[in-house]
């Protein structure tokens, strides 16, 4: 059993942390995704640093995940940005997995957050040639674009 404690205390001591392993991930996945990707990803990252930051990633529970999501749903943040921020926790959480650091995921079974988009405002047809005509001017001739709705 103490063989046992030693074996998992040196793997224990490899893994590394959230903070460490995400600049990892994000060099990584630098050209295999889109750049757009690469960015948001590394934006949530950012966010997911601050609250997981030194937490070793087999330490990383379910726990801290719904923590971090609530924390952000009371910080204002909708519950897609939130659902979105846990996806891109999940793409690291499963390159870690892809390279051996980690056997579970702490997302496995946790279910996304609900939630509504605010209604927005539908424009009437007059409405939008009110604002359409006076911005419709080509730069080159000066001389408008035609514009139509269809009812």
């Amino acid at each position: 059993m103490v063989k046992s404690n030693s074996i998992q205390s040196t793997t224990d001591h490899n893994i590394p942390s959230f903070s460490s392993f995400a600049s990892k991930y994000l060099y990584e996945i630098d050209g295999v995704k889109r750049p757009k990707t690469v960015e948001l990803e590394e934006l949530h990252l950012k966010h997911l640093k601050q609250f997981l930051g030194n937490l070793k990633l087999n330490r990383i529970s379910k726990k801290h995940v719904v923590r971090f999501r609530t924390a952000k749903i009371k910080g204002g943040w909708t519950g897609r940005t939130a659902n979105l921020s846990i996806t891109i926790l999940n793409n690291l959480l499963n390159h870690a997995k892809d390279n051996g650091l980690i056997e579970t995921l702490p997302t496995t079974g946790l279910k996304p957050i609900r939630w509504k988009p605010k209604k927005r405002p539908l424009f009437a047809p007059e409405q939008i040639e009110d604002f359409a005509m006076p911005h419709s001017k080509t730069a080159k001739t000066g001389n408008f674009w035609p514009i139509t709705c269809a009812s």
